[in-house]
């Protein structure tokens, strides 16, 4: 099976030598993942300069199907019976981020975080004159104001999560109730992410890395497990209270930072 996914890589980078701005490729799934799985995605990210070619069908005649986001910075394509994903980022941008990040001007936030972590856990595939090498060894070294910064960005999203929970809770409200709830357990992931050294990861793996993190507070097991059963096995009302100590819980691991 490994060939079969190699013969698609190869393929992938042949089309890409049509386009004359491409910079650097990253493969950001896992190569050793089972295809059978229905999380399985080939996902690439295509570091460019200047403008995309807006019709990029032609640059891949192997494929099954093919799609493109309306704003054009995402491809999704289907070769040999399995899901690819393209997704082209500006290195103006890149550089942009870090080189804030470096004067101690970047606000960090999910964006920079995500990034981050699409950056350190890839597996370069292309890199004219080694930028993307680069910018993956900036990556593994970010400073300790990015990381307390970033506490401080999932500390404000949590907490305003947190009473939009309660909020809706009063309201009786489901619906801006289960919305509210899915973003603060994102959020108060990503601030336990912060407080281990981590960045966050693709929502697919968010759940599996936040399990595996050294640092969780006392009772992390049961109010995060709590938060996740269906609404009918438990009220709002109560969701909102276990929300609330799970919060406390983590906010008391502050100090230990």
């Amino acid at each position: 099976m490994k060939g079969r996914i190699e013969r698609i890589k190869d393929l992938i980078l042949q089309g890409l030598e049509k386009l004359d701005n491409i910079k650097s490729v990253q493969l950001v799934s896992h190569d050793k993942e089972d295809i059978y799985d229905p999380y399985f995605i080939l996902s690439f990210d295509l570091y460019y300069n200047g403008n995309l070619q807006e019709d990029r069908r032609e640059i891949y005649p192997h494929v099954e199907l093919f799609e493109s986001s309306p704003s054009g910075s995402k491809d999704r394509l289907l070769i040999d019976n399995l899901p690819i994903r393209l997704e082209y980022r500006g290195i103006s941008r890149i550089e942009a981020l870090f080189a804030a990040l470096e004067g101690n001007m970047a606000y960090p936030s999910r964006e920079l975080s995500f990034l981050v972590n699409r950056i350190n856990n890839g597996k370069i595939l292309m890199d004219n004159q080694d930028w993307l090498k680069g910018y993956s060894e900036k990556a593994k070294n970010l400073p300790e104001f990015f990381w307390k910064k970033l506490l401080g960005y999932y500390i404000s999203k949590t907490e305003n999560y947190l009473n939009d929970l309660r909020a809706a809770s009063l309201r009786n409200d489901s619906f801006f109730f289960q919305l509210s709830l899915g973003n603060f357990l994102r959020n108060s992931g990503g601030l336990l992410m912060a407080l281990n050294y981590k960045t966050e990861p693709s929502p697919r793996y968010f759940n599996e890395a936040l399990n595996k993190l050294n640092l969780l507070p006392d009772g992390f097991k049961a109010n995060y497990g709590s938060l996740l059963r269906s609404h009918n096995e438990l009220t709002m009302e109560r969701k909102s209270e276990v929300a609330t100590l799970y919060t406390r819980s983590i906010l008391g691991l502050l100090p230990a930072y």
